[in-house]
């Protein structure tokens, strides 16, 4: 089951809907599909083939269109140099997870900020926290920014098998995500995988603005009959 935001450019306090709670300007999905349907535009990097058998690639190689960089108890700013592409299985962290992933690795980290060179109208990933390797998902924090702006800051549950999905979209500009632990606390490994992002053709844009422009008339319209 997908739940998702009704509002768009609107602060929305969410309080024990389901098992999450946060606040945002755009619209949220916990269903990839979902996300998938209304965001066709965008691409999904999965990081396979990255790392081989067993292996660790660290720092993570560069990936098209974004920065990433891992933050630990030790550095305090987040570095690129502490991501890396594991190759998941070979950490014996259970049966039905993906291949490669792209991992905060550090003993001491609980933080992975992802950058974009040029912003984005939508972005998706699945996410795994674990306290340890073989431990079963913690709670991920997930907040997304325009510039200074945040647009959404949620808190949900993991698992293991990165069943956990959580993906935004506006008409405005998306610039970074973040994914930490909740605690802000080092020893919680940060995974992510098919991280999904990406902007739209010009003609879905014109698209998007005009259902923006639609949103406000209606509620301009709506205050103009609560005067009378």
């Amino acid at each position: 089951m997908s739940i998702r935001s009704s509002c768009l450019f609107v602060t929305v306090t969410m309080l024990a809907v389901g098992s999450w709670a946060g606040v945002a300007r755009a619209q949220i999905y916990f269903d990839r599909n979902d996300f998938l349907a209304d965001n066709p535009f965008v691409d999904t990097l999965d990081f396979e083939g990255i790392a081989g058998d067993g292996e660790t690639v660290q720092p993570a190689p560069a990936f098209p269109g974004i920065q990433v960089a891992g933050q630990s108890a030790s550095t305090h700013t987040p570095t690129p140099d502490l991501t890396a592409v594991v190759d998941i299985n070979a950490w014996d962290w259970g049966s039905g997870t993906p291949s490669d992933t792209l991992i905060v690795n550090s003993t001491r980290g609980y933080l992975m900020d992802i950058s974009f060179d040029v912003p984005v109208r939508a972005v998706g990933v699945n996410v795994n926290i674990g306290v340890d390797i073989g431990d079963d998902g913690q709670e991920a924090n997930v907040l997304v920014y325009d510039g200074a702006q945040l647009l959404a800051d949620l808190t949900i549950p993991t698992s293991n098998d990165f069943s956990a999905f959580v993906g935004f979209s506006t008409v405005g500009d998306i610039t970074e995500m973040i994914v930490r632990s909740p605690s802000q606390d080092y020893g919680h490994f940060v995974l992510i995988d098919d991280l999904s992002y990406g902007i739209p053709e010009p003609a879905t844009l014109g698209l998007l603005a005009l259902g923006g422009l639609a949103v406000l008339r209606r509620r301009s319209q709506t205050r103009r009959g609560g005067k009378k």
